[in-house]
């Protein structure tokens, strides 16, 4: 008994077995927002308040697991940030970037610092990591 099969099926069968597994690690670019300082609204302070991004700020589009250094963006859209870094933003969205470890070395390694969806002020006891403050050289983020 012979069994014939189509190349149509054929070709589908090898499309389907070289399909990407449904548990590959997912890469979707988030934008992060670094400033130089922050600012808390009238009648907020530190540590009790919601503190905001001022100074320079930029808009910084990374994806998950790529380490980051200021080298890796343009030079006039993080110069004032270098050595100067306060406060990150990262807007909380649905299978975005949930999180950021940052680094005092260029090459996302040695000691680190984590940051999370929301305000992260290094300049206020409880808001984010003081020792980072102006000290960050690197940084690698994360999916929630």
């Amino acid at each position: 008994m012979r069994f014939s099969t189509s190349s149509a099926t054929l070709a589908f069968i090898a499309a389907f077995a070289s399909a990407t597994p449904s548990n590959a690690v997912r890469r979707v670019a988030g934008n992060i927002y670094p400033c130089t300082d922050s600012t808390f609204p009238v009648g907020s302070s530190c540590p009790s308040g919601i503190s905001r991004g001022s100074g320079f700020c930029a808009a910084l589009s990374v994806e998950p697991g790529v380490c980051y250094n200021w080298a890796s963006f343009p030079a006039e859209d993080v110069a004032p940030l270098i050595n100067n870094l306060t406060f990150v933003e990262i807007p909380i969205v649905q299978g975005g970037i949930y999180g950021c470890d940052i680094y005092f070395n260029d090459d996302c390694t040695g000691e680190s610092g984590t940051i999370q969806v929301g305000q992260n002020d290094f300049s206020c006891p409880g808001l984010g990591p003081q020792k980072f403050n102006d000290k960050v050289a690197s940084f690698s983020c994360y999916l929630g």
